[in-house]
């Protein structure tokens, strides 16, 4: 529709027609579902899948799962507690890693066998591995993401978002109290 009282004879919005804002807050939010979860997992693995083909990764010595806990090893107070947080894995396959990266020579063993810590450091092998590798990938992320840096931010922001809304997994559940099912199930074997 043209605006009369509009001397350039530009097109003006039309009042009726919905804004941006009510476009984004008419859209259809799907129901979330078992299978959705599983799409979107599969999502996850193939990306990181992917990921690991890339050239920074075919080029380092490391595999991108060594290439997390060395990056984890470098933060202060690395434990097997925080590893398996921050990393997903059991203690035994951060000691299998941890063995494995040892004998590389990216880590070098520490003082002292603590119960929950590591004792084990990068290397300067390990450092400089770590590094180039950073460095690769820092500048393939930059190329493939010139941009679309917001898309990183959204996905970034949305991992957080259902990592806080799954939380940590209880594996102390099985006590009896903890879990009504759990406590039923208890009394149901004791009869």
């Amino acid at each position: 529709m043209t605006d009369l009282g509009n001397k350039s004879g530009a097109q003006q919005p039309d009042p009726a027609s919905p804004t941006p804002a009510a476009e984004k807050a008419q859209k259809v939010v799907l129901p979330v579902t078992a299978e959705r979860f599983a799409d979107v997992t599969s999502g996850v693995n193939r990306f990181a899948a992917r990921m690991s083909q890339f050239e920074p990764f075919q080029d380092a010595k490391i595999s991108m799962a060594e290439w997390s806990f060395l990056s984890e090893m470098k933060k202060e107070g690395a434990s097997y507690k925080k590893l398996q947080k921050n990393l997903g894995l059991t203690k035994q396959r951060l000691k299998q890693m941890r063995e494995r990266l040892r004998k590389a020579g990216y880590l070098a063993a520490g003082a002292g066998e603590e119960s929950d810590a590591v004792p084990f450091t990068l290397t300067p092998l390990g450092e400089t591995e770590l590094a180039a590798l950073n460095s690769k990938l820092t500048d393939l992320l930059a190329a493939r993401l010139a941009g679309r840096e917001r898309s990183f931010d959204q996905v970034e922001k949305g991992l957080r978002a259902m990592m806080r809304v799954f939380g940590e997994p209880k594996q102390d559940r099985g006590a009896k109290g903890d879990d009504p099912a759990q406590a039923s199930e208890s009394a149901d074997e004791q009869t």
